[in-house]
């Protein structure tokens, strides 16, 4: 599924990752929305990238990149990215680097996500959220 696909691009090495997470967003793999935006250019390579550092999965016990908590909060802030970098104008706002989306840098990302979690959170999870 989409989430084993997230986990195995961020094993690649270093140069290499990000590569199947664009193309998984181009052939609609994560939602129309996001695969506008990978084909408009609002959504790059470096994006994606950028996002998987904000959001680290921590590592107890074994890898927890691909749990779902996670997983979604990246589609999310990755949404969020290309919308805003779709409005901007040039030069990009600062919050598209540092990730900082409460309007101190340029962009204000305003809204409510509810996330349903089936089970207690794990220290990875709770990290990104």
């Amino acid at each position: 599924g989409r989430v084993a696909y997230f986990m195995e691009d961020e094993q690649r090495a270093l140069a290499l990752r990000g590569e199947r997470t664009m193309e998984h967003f181009v052939n609609g793999g994560a939602g129309e929305g996001l695969a506008r935006m990978a084909k408009e250019g609002w959504l790059t390579l470096e994006d994606i990238k950028r996002a998987q550092r904000w959001l680290p999965g921590l590592f107890a016990q074994h890898a927890r990149l691909a749990h779902c908590e996670r997983q979604a909060l990246l589609e999310m802030l990755l949404m969020v990215v290309g919308a805003a970098t779709a409005c901007a104008a040039e030069p990009l706002p600062q919050a598209l680097v540092e990730g900082i989306f409460d309007g101190s840098c340029g962009v204000d990302a305003v809204g409510e996500l509810r996330l349903y979690v089936s089970h207690f959170c794990c220290i990875s999870c709770m990290a990104v959220i």
